[in-house]
């Protein structure tokens, strides 16, 4: 929550190097990089080009990628597959314009771990 993708890069140096996991780590920097997930500013970097702005919620998303993959987290449910197209029709596109992150919420209610911005204007695309 508090120091950024610093405290992240850290921890997860800390945690690779407890679980005797310190090559997945680097091998898996060499693979944000060589896919342009990240730089010599790491994933918030990489992102700046693609998301200007408030980027957090996906900078935590990728590094969320390694530690699903090593074990470390898991998800308390995943939807269902009509749960998921349910979700994606209602999200789609209306009126010809995307969903603002206001409209999201009065959808679905408040999510259960937010990340990233809070900007109840913030427009939310929906890809088809």
């Amino acid at each position: 929550m508090f120091g950024g993708e610093i405290a992240l890069r850290l921890l997860l140096d800390h945690l690779t190097y407890a679980e005797r996991q310190e090559d997945a780590w680097a091998d898996e920097q060499r693979a944000m990089r060589a896919r342009g997930a990240f730089n010599a500013l790491g994933v918030r970097g990489a992102l700046k080009a693609l998301l200007p702005g408030e980027e957090e919620g996906a900078v935590a998303s990728v590094y969320a990628e390694f530690v699903h993959a090593r074990g470390w987290l898991h998800a308390d449910r995943v939807l269902s597959v009509a749960e998921y197209e349910a979700m994606h029709r209602r999200l789609g596109v209306r009126d010809g314009r995307d969903l603002t992150l206001s409209e999201v919420l009065e959808i679905f209610g408040p999510p259960s771990v937010p990340f990233g911005a809070t900007n109840s204007r913030l427009v939310l695309v929906a890809q088809t």
